[in-house]
């Protein structure tokens, strides 16, 4: 994803708008990206302290870091240079749909029972199956998903 002249930031998940090159003639900007997922473990003070403002500088709608050591979900909406000027930590159990996606959500519950495997059964699909959302439902909203994006060879 192109942050700006000198960046580029690699986010672990990133719901995208549809395009349909899928990507593959360039990388999205922030102007394609619906919701960005940081999932942190031992990068949590890297994601926290670089990666969440500088997608706030750069107009990224909405991020959610996934702490996995504390099995706690943040979100981090309305960007401005300064940072975001909301944080919000639901409960567990609390189901909070982004902001550009509201007929999506997941609650920390699922996440927490959700099986990596289940999301990426091979190494060679570029979509991933995220519990209680329909793919239907993304496409119909013209979101993609993907792990990993075509580049043109």
């Amino acid at each position: 994803m192109i942050l700006g002249v000198s960046s580029e930031a690699q986010p672990d998940v990133a719901l995208l708008r549809h395009r349909d090159d899928f990507y593959a003639n360039a990388h999205p900007t922030p102007a394609d990206v619906l919701l960005v997922i940081e999932v942190a473990d031992t990068s949590l003070p890297f994601d926290r302290n670089v990666k969440v403002p500088l997608y706030a500088r750069h107009g990224m709608p909405e991020v959610r870091l996934v702490t996995l050591q504390q099995r706690r979900i943040e979100v981090f909406r309305r960007p401005t240079n300064a940072g975001y000027g909301e944080t919000l930590r639901p409960a567990e159990t609390e189901a909070l749909a982004p902001l550009l996606l509201p007929e999506v959500s997941v609650n920390g519950t699922d996440l927490w029972r959700w099986s990596p495997r289940s999301a990426f059964p091979s190494t060679d699909t570029a979509s991933v199956r995220l519990p209680g959302v329909s793919q239907e439902g993304l496409a119909g909203r013209g979101a993609t998903t993907g792990n990993r994006t075509p580049r043109k060879p």
